[in-house]
């Protein structure tokens, strides 16, 4: 279901509320909703969405206590000014939101951020790496500090992986591969390492070849 930008997915792992919270996050922070912009009413949401009402509310309480939106009595939810931040968000975009390890990561990441000061927002592709690429070229314009990126094999291996190292792009960080020389920072799993320790143990254990 989607409505004013924000689609929500019904048969996603992630709770409906924290899905609303973070698009609406997104809109704020990268400024597609500016300040005075009228947020959509608990009703229209409820309806067009296809959410029930306490959803709507949990994620429109979460963001006013972070100070994103005001109520104005008898007028409805506006965007509030940003106030001055002493970083900008980071973006998080992966390619499976249902994906047990991408989702610990999610949590993980955002944790971190948050403990630095950074605001993060997730984006994502759900394994079309056409919406990938326009996802990325929407970050272009979002005023984010950097991106956190788990991308898709297809992509990674195209020649759209370049555009990533264009000037006007924000700093990029791979999550869990890399693609040959493309040069960026990353995290990535130790298989080697772990492969070894496991091993190591079996043969503490007794166990042979």
């Amino acid at each position: 279901m989607k409505y004013h930008d924000i689609e929500i997915t019904h048969n996603n792992v992630i709770p409906l509320h924290e899905q609303l919270t973070n698009q609406i996050r997104q809109l704020i922070l990268s400024r597609r909703w500016q300040t005075g912009y009228r947020v959509p009413s608990e009703t229209e949401l409820q309806r067009h969405l296809d959410i029930s009402r306490s959803t709507v509310r949990h994620a429109l309480r979460t963001i006013e206590i972070e100070g994103l939106i005001e109520r104005v009595a008898g007028r409805g939810t506006f965007v509030s000014p940003l106030r001055e931040r002493a970083h900008r968000p980071l973006a998080f975009q992966v390619i499976d939101f249902d994906h047990p390890q991408q989702r610990e990561l999610l949590r993980g990441a955002e944790v971190a951020a948050r403990e630095a000061g950074y605001p993060v927002f997730f984006c994502n592709s759900d394994f079309d790496p056409a919406e990938e690429r326009r996802l990325l070229e929407q970050l272009k314009h979002d005023d984010v500090a950097g991106v956190l990126l788990w991308m898709s094999i297809k992509n990674g291996k195209s020649d759209f992986i370049t555009r990533l190292c264009e000037p006007d792009f924000p700093p990029v960080a791979m999550m869990d591969r890399t693609f040959g020389d493309f040069p960026c920072d990353y995290v990535a799993s130790d298989s080697y390492a772990g492969t070894y320790r496991t091993i190591e143990h079996l043969i503490e254990l007794g166990h042979e070849r």
